[in-house]
C-alpha cells in the first residue's frame, strides 16, 4: 500500500511495509499501526536551519 507518511516507521520508499491483511485504517484513513520517528528538538533545529541555507 502506497504512503505519504514520511515520519512513520513502516514507511520505505513511500511504500508500506506493514502487510496488507495486517494493516488498518481509522475512520479517518490514517494507519492505526503508525509509529512516528523520534528526532531530537536540537537534530530538526538543525535540519531545518541547513535547508533554509540550502534554498
Amino acid at each position: 500500500m502506497k504512503c505519504e507518511n514520511v515520519y512513520c516507521i513502516y514507511n520505505s520508499e513511500e511504500i508500506c511495509i506493514i502487510a496488507d491483511e495486517d494493516l488498518e485504517l481509522d475512520i479517518q484513513g490514517k494507519c492505526t499501526s503508525c509509529i512516528y520517528v523520534d528526532i531530537e528538538s536540537d537534530e530538526l533545529r538543525r535540519l531545518k536551519e541547513k535547508q533554509l541555507k540550502a534554498d
